[in-house]
């Protein structure tokens, strides 16, 4: 099956409910540029969320974790889809899994979509609080941007459980495996890789 934009369209839209039979469409076109598309966005997210995860910003100006996102962004996210995809795929094989590595790195890449969501969440959040975003919560005083900082936090949170349901589900279907195996693959490395970076590189990565 080739795919056009259209399609790729009706992927969009229907992968957060519909994941499996999206995932059964994408593995059989195998659309590589809209692929690496959204390994390059869910870098800026992932980037920006470790940054306020961090709070980066109360030891660096906002420009610098600006203009430093530029160029570390697409490495960590890239990074950060082939550890994962890889992980994924070699464990997955391991328990009785189907999926090649190339089908598994689109999976993943495409899982990402939902987590894109925080991209605009992100936007919102500089309208509001400005440069003080990546603070620390207690830097923020006024009662209502407190309240205003919960409330983006829920919705965050929202996200990710979503973001990894999404995933969960396409690797359960593209390794032909059931969901509770697919959940378990996908926590255990994306904990295991963060104890590992922190460990060894003391690279402190919140897998959110």
């Amino acid at each position: 099956m080739e795919w056009s934009h259209d399609k790729a369209k009706d992927w969009i839209w229907r992968i957060g409910t519909q994941t499996r039979s999206v995932m059964q469409d994408i593995s059989s076109s195998e659309p590589i540029g809209i692929t690496y598309l959204w390994v390059f966005l869910f870098g800026f997210a992932f980037y920006y969320v470790q940054v306020d995860g961090q709070s980066l910003g109360n030891v660096a100006s906002f420009g610098s974790i600006f203009l430093n996102g530029i160029w570390l962004a697409p490495l960590l996210g890239g990074g950060y889809w082939v550890l994962t995809s890889s992980l994924f795929w070699f464990l997955g094989r391991v328990w009785g899994g189907l999926a090649t590595w190339q089908e598994m790195t689109t999976t993943v890449a495409w899982s990402y979509i939902p987590y894109l969501i925080k991209l605009v969440l992100i936007w919102f959040q500089f309208l509001f609080f400005g440069e003080e975003m990546f603070a620390s919560a207690s830097m923020i005083t006024v009662l209502d941007l407190q309240l205003l900082l919960i409330f983006f936090s829920l919705l965050k949170m929202i996200v990710t459980v979503w973001f990894y349901i999404v995933q969960i589900r396409g690797v359960a279907e593209v390794h032909g495996i059931p969901t509770w195996k697919a959940a378990t693959i996908v926590i255990s490395c994306v904990l295991l890789l963060s104890i590992l970076l922190l460990l060894l590189f003391q690279l402190l990565i919140f897998p959110i």
